[in-house]
């Protein structure tokens, strides 16, 4: 299978560097779910704000897989 979609949970410092990354939803292709999980530690980040300060948060990243 080279087609699905990853859900990938993300926790990031108050700089929007990624602490974690963590495959949540599988898209049954192990190749495809370490592609996902790579694409979301590759990403760029905006933190969170509280207050007009950054702070530290998640986000969900999904990726999905079309082959063609």
């Amino acid at each position: 299978m080279t087609s699905g979609i990853t859900d990938v949970a993300v926790t990031l410092d108050p700089q929007g560097r990624v602490l974690t990354a963590t495959l949540v939803r599988s898209s049954g292709n192990a190749a495809l779910d370490a592609l996902g999980v790579q694409m979301a530690k590759s990403a760029t980040y905006t933190p969170a704000r509280k207050a007009c300060r950054s702070i530290a948060g998640s986000y969900d990243f999904t990726a999905k897989f079309v082959a063609w």
